[in-house]
C-alpha cells in the first residue's frame, strides 16, 4: 500500500503569535495544496494521523477548504486537539466530527488507536511517542518508539502523530513512522523543516517529501521569547548561587539572595525573585506558628 503519511496540521483561524504572515489562512491552504500535489503526483491517498484542527471547533471555511482540496482519497483519524476534553465521545460536537461525514474517517478508541483495512498489519496511533529515551523529558509520561513496538508485537507498521518532530524508527524489520507537524507554530521550531512521508508498505520504502512553509517570524515576539529565556537563565543562576551554600558571608540563604539581587539590573528578575523570597518567608512564619 502506497500513501502520503501526515499528521498535526493544526488548522486554526488565529495566527500563532510567533508568525507574521500576510494572510494566515492562505499560508495554511498553501501547505494543504502541496500535500495534495504529492498525492496527485504519486497517485496515492493522503492520511492525516490526528490533530487536523488546533481546537475542537474551527470556522466552517476551514472545513470547506479541506473538502475542496482533498476531494477523494483522503483518510483521517481524530487526535486529542480535535476533541473537547480529548474525549472520543465528543466527536459529534467537533469540527472533525463534521469532516468524518465527508471524508474517509478511521475510527479510533479512547487511546487514539485505529486500524485501516488497507494495511492490516499496521496500527495508527495518536499519542506522544518519542524516538528514544534520550528524547523523552524526565517528567513526561510518553512512550518511546521501541516501547510502542513492544506494545503491539503483531504489527509490522505503527504510524503515529502528536509528536511534532519527524522520525523513523526501525527494529527487526518493523517500523514506527512519525511525520511531524506540517507547519511551524512555535518559535522554538523556527529551524524545523516540515514534511510528509511517502510510504510504500509493500516495497518497505519511506521517502521524505518536503513542505515549503515560507514563514516570517514576528520580530517583537522573538525578542520577547529571547528576553524571557535570558531572564530565566539569570534567575536559575541566582538560585544556584544561593543553593551552593546555606550561609554566605555570615548571612542566611535568604539574606544572601537579597545581597546578590542588589547587583541585578533586570527589574523583572528582581521582582520575580522578591516574590519567591516573600513567599518563602510567609511559609517559614506559618511553620513557626
Amino acid at each position: 500500500m502506497k500513501f502520503i503519511h501526515s499528521a498535526d496540521w493544526h488548522l486554526r483561524p488565529d495566527m500563532p503569535p510567533c508568525r507574521n504572515d500576510e494572510n494566515w489562512m492562505s499560508s495554511q491552504k498553501n501547505i494543504l495544496n502541496q500535500i495534495n500535489d504529492y498525492s496527485l503526483k504519486y497517485s496515492c491517498p493522503v492520511f492525516c494521523n490526528g490533530d487536523i484542527c488546533e481546537s475542537p471547533r474551527i470556522p466552517e471555511e476551514y472545513l470547506f477548504m479541506v473538502m475542496e482540496i482533498f476531494q477523494k482519497d483522503f483518510f483521517l483519524m481524530a487526535g486529542n486537539h480535535d476533541l473537547q476534553y480529548h474525549a472520543i465521545e465528543n466527536l459529534p460536537r467537533s469540527s472533525v466530527g463534521v469532516l468524518s461525514k465527508a471524508v474517509n474517517f478511521i475510527e479510533c478508541n479512547d487511546q487514539f488507536e485505529g486500524s485501516w483495512s488497507k494495511i492490516p498489519d499496521a496500527i495508527f496511533v495518536h499519542r506522544l511517542i518519542f524516538p528514544s529515551e534520550k528524547d523523552k523529558p524526565p517528567t513526561d509520561k510518553g512512550e518511546t518508539a521501541e516501547e510502542l513496538l513492544d506494545r503491539y508485537p503483531d504489527k509490522k507498521w505503527i504510524f503515529t502523530g502528536d509528536y511534532h518532530h519527524k522520525f523513523i524508527f526501525k527494529k527487526d524489520g518493523r517500523y514506527v513512522v512519525n511525520p511531524g507537524c506540517t507547519n511551524i507554530q512555535k518559535i522554538d521550531m523556527k529551524d524545523y523543516k516540515p514534511s510528509v512521508y511517502l510510504v510504500d508498505t509493500e516495497a518497505e520504502t519511506i521517502e521524505e517529501l518536503p513542505l515549503n512553509d515560507p514563514i516570517v517570524f514576528s520580530q517583537s515576539y522573538e525578542l520577547i521569547v529571547t528576553h524571557k529565556k535570558e531572564r530565566n537563565k539569570r534567575i536559575t543562576a541566582l538560585i544556584e548561587q544561593v543553593k551552593s551554600s546555606t550561609v554566605i558571608n555570615g548571612f542566611s540563604y535568604l539574606d544572601s539572595w537579597l545581597e546578590i539581587l542588589e547587583k541585578e539590573n533586570d527589574n523583572n528578575v528582581r521582582k520575580y525573585s522578591m516574590d519567591v523570597i516573600n513567599k518563602i518567608k510567609e511559609l517559614n512564619n506559618a511553620k513557626r506558628k
